[in-house]
This record gives structure tokens, sequence and C-alpha cells, in this order.
């Protein structure tokens, strides 16, 4: 694939498809206009908040590792999300930096999120 190929959408919170939005918000209901943009090399996801703030995710292949990398609208450095055969690891290039958590093994990352 030589060329970049590009899809926009709006992207609304999970809860509005699922019935689970009682306690949302009017801006919680907005849509988010969204752009992914398809290259050989990585994704690119871009969502535009209803406040006019934009948030992005580029996922790449690295070094054998499945990585995406999340910038916010307050650091010019992401943070990085390392998916490796056996652990998950985060790296945080931002100022202040956040607090690390060691790499965990991807069956004890999957048992924590039930």
């Amino acid at each position: 694939m030589t060329d970049a190929q590009t899809l926009a959408l709006a992207l609304h919170d999970w809860r509005l498809a699922d019935g689970y939005d009682t306690d949302l918000t009017a801006a919680d209901r907005q849509p988010w206009p969204t752009t992914i943009r398809i290259r050989a090399d990585r994704f690119d996801v871009s969502a535009t908040a209803p406040d006019g703030r934009n948030r992005e995710i580029w996922i790449e292949i690295d070094k054998g590792e499945l990585v995406a990398h999340c910038y916010d609208p307050d650091h010019d450095e992401p943070l990085s999300v390392r998916i490796g055969a056996t652990s998950i690891a985060v790296d945080d290039a931002r100022e202040p930096h956040a607090v690390q958590p060691p790499a965990l093994p991807v069956h004890a990352a999957a048992a924590e999120e039930t």
C-alpha cells in the first residue's frame, strides 16, 4: 500500500449504544469527530472532543512489539503502551512524568481486568 487511506466518522461514548447512559452529561453525549488514517507502517487515530481539544493515538509495530503512542492536548510527548510476546509495558515520555508501572506478563494484565 503506497497511499494512506482515511476514514472519517463520529465516535460517541459506548454507553449510548449499550443503554448505560443515564449518568452521562450533555457534553458526554456529543459525538467526537474522528479520523483514522491507515498507512503501511502505522494507523493514526485523531479524535476531537466536544471542547475542541484533540487526542491522538499512533499504532505501529516496533521491534517485535505492538505499540500505541497516546497523545493528549497538554503534552508534546506520548504515553506509549508496548505489547510484547509475554509482557505489556508503559513508557511515559511526558513531563511531568506520571508514575510508571512495571511491565506485567500478558496473562497477569488480563487477570487484573477481571
